[in-house]
């Protein structure tokens, strides 16, 4: 992605139309992910909103969107020990937050 965005801001396409070319990017991932999981019967009481296709675009939004909004390393290295730190908080310490974060079909296999 680094290498991508710098090649087009290189030869003079502006951030604001790499950022509409990244939500566009992540919009379309997200849709097919929802349409490949839904497929055949596209019943709306049976979609999987969260599956790899739909994780993938939301990443690549958010980082995409990061990487045009700001280029200092020390603001991604804030935001990665943010993001870890609140993610141990969710997992660690008491089970019933951590269940309530998770949700209790993954945590069964951990405790009976």
């Amino acid at each position: 992605m680094v290498f991508a965005f710098e090649a087009r801001l290189a030869r003079g396409a502006s951030r604001s139309s790499l950022a509409w070319h990244t939500v566009q990017r992540a919009v379309i991932l997200f849709l097919l992910g929802v349409v490949v999981n839904s497929f055949p019967f596209f019943e709306v009481q049976h979609m999987r909103f969260y599956g790899v296709l739909q994780r993938i675009a939301v990443c690549f939004l958010v980082v995409g969107l990061f990487y045009l909004w700001d280029s200092r390393v020390w603001t991604k290295v804030a935001a990665l020990v943010v993001a870890l730190a609140g993610y141990w908080s969710c997992c660690a310490g008491c089970q019933c937050r951590a269940r309530a974060c998770l949700g209790e079909r993954y945590l069964s296999w951990i405790s009976p």
